[in-house]
């Protein structure tokens, strides 16, 4: 619709996201992973910008993020973002997944991405994402 609005060829822009990655190289690093990607996903929740985001999907834990945050009740408010809502915000794979997953999700939508990972990928690793996202 906005490349309609402003009479844009849609061709000629360039649809770039940053994604979360909830990964790991074995089971232990990817549960830690999916822990940390909640913590993240309920601060962000927390905050009044996201209210949108939240109600558009039908998810009212915003008010009580809020004020757990307000009593500094941050280690607690991940457990109050479910998987459903994890997974519709982030990717989560093993690290030799990541890359088909992210393809599955974003293929033919996106010209380009940005991958937040939750562990220090090596340069073997980042190819082999890269070569599942080519795949």
């Amino acid at each position: 619709e906005g490349w309609k609005a402003a009479a844009r060829d849609p061709g000629a822009v360039a649809v770039s996201a940053s994604v979360l990655a909830a990964t790991g190289r074995n089971a232990a690093e990817v549960a830690e992973a999916v822990k940390k990607a909640k913590a993240q996903i309920a601060f962000y929740a927390s905050t009044p910008a996201y209210r949108r985001v939240l109600e558009f999907h039908g998810w009212d834990v915003g008010p009580v993020l809020s004020a757990m945050s307000r009593r500094g009740q941050w280690d607690a408010m991940g457990n109050l973002v479910s998987d459903a809502m994890l997974n519709e915000v982030a990717v989560v794979a093993p690290v030799p997944e990541l890359g088909v997953r992210l393809r599955e999700r974003y293929g033919g939508r996106l010209d380009r991405i940005g991958i937040y990972p939750s562990v220090t990928m090596t340069d073997t690793e980042w190819r082999l994402v890269i070569a599942g996202i080519r795949s």
